[in-house]
């Protein structure tokens, strides 16, 4: 089992073992561990729980082994795709992380070959459903490859989920048509306040005022359902938490999956916040999510941190595999890669921006060869973290995942100490804030976690607690 201390819960430790179950105890059972002296009401406990170690019979171990098992997401089949029909955008986002073109430069479409082999590609696939999400530059400029892909990919037989990730900026008749068909999903940008918004993206009052209004036409023509929204905050200047919680909220929206602006693209040279604004992030990130804490159990609101809430999930749901950075493994180009506007394939979103600014070549095929299988598995013989030397001493690993594209883009390398990482950083201060809550928890914060992990009722206790 590993262990950490927490702030809270008069002392004591947090203990997890391998297939992520936890409780609570002292130094005193830990020293107790340690030598291997534990008492008869150490083993009572241990037993009574299902430990591996402390049974006459073969049933914990199982069970724990199951649980080790369901920890550890093995995908075996492709079924989602990310889409780069263009690189060109109406936009100039001064944060825009994949470095995209001018709206109208020629060359970054795909052209009719690429869009040919790429659909072939697609449906290859044996997923009965498949997810296609479609990013950019604007994929609003080229609806016609968009409507082209979703209609073949539906004529053989599969089920289709499509996400137009679109900057929101015009809401056409054509764009209205394809949401008509019930399976098309807009995921859009908001940056939490309209100033902020016209500052970062539209430069513009007046287009900051046309995507929310079209924002509101989405929601009010085609269902809450069909429409998120994502904040990008630069942390050297957020926008004011009751400000960004306000705005979404009077959007419909009550979660929010706050992220900073990102180590990629032009974010990197021009917004210092993305280099060196970690810890301005992290103190931010928490006074939202405490004033989302406040304001649920004052006001009676249900609000969320997506993020944070999926981690909290993940601590009890271990097949909570939503999230890729938090998989492991991580294998990357298995269940999901992208097609760029070239043709060419990548392993995530991520590491086109990483090829986007010349560092490294990320791609791991193109849609005319198909995958290479050689760059797919030492990609994906990164992604894991059972057996990395921090890792494996950390009472988090059993929730946690790993982001190796983020290390070869923030380090040039992949072997950078875990502890001195940026994810690693991250995931500790999530994980820390949500112990500390479940350890021992204000009524402010039970309020909130019942809610987060859709309890019907708030319970006497988060975490199993072993008394001396």
């Amino acid at each position: 089992m590993r262990f950490k201390d927490t702030s809270r819960g008069d002392g004591d430790l947090i203990f997890v073992d391998d297939g992520g179950q936890s409780f609570l105890a002292s130094q005193s059972f830990l020293n107790r561990y340690i030598f291997q002296n534990l008492n008869e009401k150490d083993v009572d406990f241990l037993r009574a729980e299902g430990f591996p170690g402390y049974s006459n019979t073969g049933h914990p171990s199982v069970a724990n082994a199951y649980r080790y098992a369901q920890r550890h997401h093995l995908p075996n089949t492709i079924d989602y795709f990310i889409l780069v029909p263009t690189l060109r955008c109406n936009l100039a986002c001064s944060y825009c992380q994949v470095s995209r073109v001018a709206e109208n430069a020629q060359g970054f479409d795909w052209t009719a070959q690429i869009a040919d082999d790429a659909i072939k590609l697609i449906c290859t696939t044996g997923a009965p459903t498949v997810k296609l999400e479609f990013q950019g530059g604007e994929p609003t400029l080229r609806l016609d490859l968009i409507k082209r892909v979703i209609d073949s990919v539906e004529k053989t037989g599969r089920n289709v989920e499509a996400v137009i990730c679109t900057n929101l900026g015009e809401l056409s008749p054509d764009l209205r048509t394809l949401l008509g068909r019930g399976n098309v999903y807009i995921s859009t940008s908001f940056d939490g306040s309209k100033k902020k918004h016209t500052v970062q993206r539209t430069g513009s009052a007046e287009a900051t005022a046309r995507t929310l209004k079209n924002i509101k036409d989405v929601i009010e023509n085609f269902g809450q359902s069909r429409v998120s929204a994502l904040p990008t905050i630069d942390a050297n200047s957020p926008p004011d938490a009751d400000t960004l919680i306000d705005e979404y909220l009077a959007l419909g929206m009550n979660s929010i999956y706050l992220r900073p602006i990102n180590f990629q693209g032009f974010a990197r040279k021009k917004h210092d916040a993305a280099r060196t604004g970690q810890e301005r992030w992290f103190d931010y990130y928490l006074a939202v999510v405490r004033r989302m804490i406040e304001r649920n159990f004052h006001e009676g609101k249900a609000l969320e941190e997506f993020y944070m809430a999926h981690c909290l999930r993940r601590i009890f749901r271990p097949r909570a595999n939503g999230h890729a950075d938090l998989r492991n493994p991580n294998p990357l180009g298995l269940d999901y890669f992208v097609i760029d506007h070239d043709g060419r394939l990548f392993p995530s979103d991520e590491a086109r921006m990483i090829d986007r600014t010349g560092d490294v070549d990320m791609s791991i095929g193109d849609v005319h060869s198909g995958l290479d299988g050689s760059q797919v598995l030492a990609l994906s013989e990164l992604a894991l973290n059972d057996f990395d030397p921090d890792c494996i001493h950390c009472a988090y690993q059993p929730f946690c995942g790993s982001d190796p594209i983020d290390s070869i883009s923030r380090y040039g390398r992949t072997d950078q100490p875990r502890h001195d990482q940026y994810f690693c950083q991250q995931q500790t201060m999530i994980f820390d804030f949500l112990f500390e809550m479940l350890a021992q928890p204000t009524a402010e914060e039970a309020h909130t976690l019942a809610l987060w992990l859709d309890l019907p009722a708030i319970p006497d206790t988060f975490l199993k607690v072993h008394h001396d």
